[in-house]
């Protein structure tokens, strides 16, 4: 799997994304591992259409729950359109794409929440650590609330530095 080439291929076509889950939270610090990468998009019809372009590019599909040996489900644009959420298989690895997260919700909530990093010289927008956590929180997995302590130390040490920066309040 290549976050790399999701990311970078995702921002060259195009696409309005906020990158979420622990990639974000890997983006801000977090140790953790995590084997796909987890997007909210802008669900404008016009986005949707450029998301299922680049998705098609890199020969995505969708990983059903239940699949038989060697079947793969087609992406499609309609199918984006009815889902809350996909997993995907992709050349470049799996892929959640989503409509909204829990505890921060929908893309426009997300957006507000983002933040925007510097990655291969391209400016990606990624959930705040802040928001990570809350969202995390709000899922309620024992896999996402193993890994609140770590994001919370990031989240305290990120904002000792920034009160450091700013100098003494009166």
């Amino acid at each position: 799997m290549s976050i790399y080439n999701i990311l970078t291929g995702l921002h060259d076509a195009d696409v309005h994304f906020v990158v979420v889950g622990m990639v974000a939270g890997q983006i801000h610090g977090s140790r953790q591992l995590t084997e796909d990468i987890d997007i909210v998009y802008d669900p404008s019809a016009e986005n949707m259409a450029t998301l299922v372009r680049y998705l098609s590019a890199i020969n995505a599909y969708i990983q059903e729950l239940w699949p038989q040996e060697g079947f793969a489900s087609p992406l499609s644009l309609e199918r984006l359109q009815v889902a809350e959420s996909l997993t995907l298989g992709s050349d470049e690895g799996e892929i959640d794409l989503l409509h909204r997260i829990d505890g921060v919700g929908s893309y426009q909530n997300v957006l507000d929440a983002s933040q925007t990093v510097s990655i291969a010289d391209r400016d990606i927008l990624v959930l705040s650590v802040e928001a990570v956590i809350a969202s995390k929180r709000a899922s309620n997995r024992q896999k996402d609330l193993l890994h609140l302590p770590e994001l919370e130390a990031i989240a305290e040490i990120r904002n000792a530095q920034r009160r450091e920066r700013e100098g003494p309040t009166r």
